[in-house]
């Protein structure tokens, strides 16, 4: 928590009222706007860190560490509270800002577009480039924004005069996270499951596994040669795509740009069942054997091999497996372990939230 006159121009301040009831606040009602609050601080520093955007798992600690509000000048029989960012220390780079700071920056600059009567989505995309991010922060302020006047909110940034978010400007926000314009570039990134070629005179398309799902791109018969070769192949497509009226891309209708990857980074594992998100990205090596059509992944820092029937097989396999090493080295105490499993455990630690 920040304290002091010094820190006040860096601080974030979120007061809330409650005009039909003075006084009092329902308890699911602040839990659920404290917890929207903190989602768009969070997504904005994870943007800010250049972090890739993902919907599920848990937060970095580093992001924890810059970007946790926290509650102050609570007491008994309050109507107030407000909530401050946990950093906003300076920075160590002389004249650059601290993320917490940053952090601050973006989410007053987004509210401010909203509340005046400018171009909104060209303003909210120079400021959040990202179309997940930008899709993600808005509708979580969507969800905070009073839809009336019985219950308003107040943003104060840093020294400004605190500005009362106006209900009027709610459906504003709607255009920001409910439509991508079909059309907009797109950009995935993943191994190469399934080719149809097409013919001279008809379009082929190739299919893309990514963390959301298989995405299938077309393209022109002119880039049968460039393209035929890459089953098996980690891939970062581009192109005009489509998207359903949640912004989440659906399909790229032409490819503009495909260049093979060495490897795929994974910013996230499955475990026991559920999506956690690593602190650094795991890189893994793929390959397809085409005589005995069995997927291969591999990863050198943990010595993990797995071998797959299919794409699926292995990537679930591959998953397996880094449950399997996180089980056993929780259970073995350093004297049980080798000098090299030592520094495997602290690695596989290290790695993970």
């Amino acid at each position: 928590m920040v304290s002091g006159d010094d820190s006040k121009a860096r601080t974030l301040d979120f007061i809330f009222e409650n005009q039909e009831k003075p006084g009092t606040i329902q308890v699911p009602k602040l839990i659920d706007k404290l917890s929207k609050i903190q989602e768009i601080v969070y997504y904005s520093g994870r943007y800010l860190m250049n972090k890739p955007y993902v919907d599920t798992g848990r937060y970095h600690s580093d992001i924890q560490k810059h970007c946790t509000l926290v509650l102050t000048g609570l007491s008994k029989g309050s109507t107030v509270a407000e909530l401050k960012i946990s950093d906003c220390t300076n920075s160590l780079i002389e004249d650059e800002s601290s993320v917490g700071e940053r952090t601050i920056n973006v989410v007053g600059e987004l509210v401010e577009s909203i509340q005046n009567d400018g171009d909104l989505l060209t303003q909210a995309a120079e400021l959040i480039t990202d179309i997940q991010y930008r899709k993600k922060i808005s509708r979580a302020l969507y969800d905070i924004w009073p839809p009336n006047e019985d219950s308003g909110i107040r943003l104060r940034l840093g020294e400004k005069p605190p500005l009362k978010l106006d209900p009027k400007n709610r459906e504003k926000i709607v255009p920001l996270f409910k439509h991508i314009e079909d059309g907009h570039e797109g950009k995935i990134q993943g191994p190469v499951v399934k080719i149809d070629v097409g013919r001279k005179d008809r379009r082929g398309s190739i299919q893309v596994w990514t963390p959301n799902g298989k995405i299938n791109c077309q393209f022109e018969p002119d880039m049968i040669d460039q393209i035929k070769n890459n089953v098996g192949v980690v891939v970062e497509v581009k192109g005009p795509a489509e998207f359903d009226i949640e912004g989440n891309l659906k399909s790229i209708r032409d490819i503009s740009i495909i260049e093979p990857k060495s490897d795929m980074l994974l910013d996230r594992v499955e475990l026991d069942g559920e999506f956690v998100l690593l602190k650094r990205p795991l890189s893994i090596t793929l390959e397809m054997d085409i005589v005995s059509k069995t997927w291969h992944i591999d990863n050198d820092e943990f010595r993990i091999f797995v071998v797959g029937k299919d794409w699926n097989d292995a990537i679930r396999e591959f998953y397996d497996e880094f449950s399997y090493l996180v089980y056993h080295y929780s259970q073995m105490g350093d004297w049980q372990l080798s000098q090299s499993s030592i520094e495997l455990k602290k690695k596989m630690f290290d790695i993970l939230e």
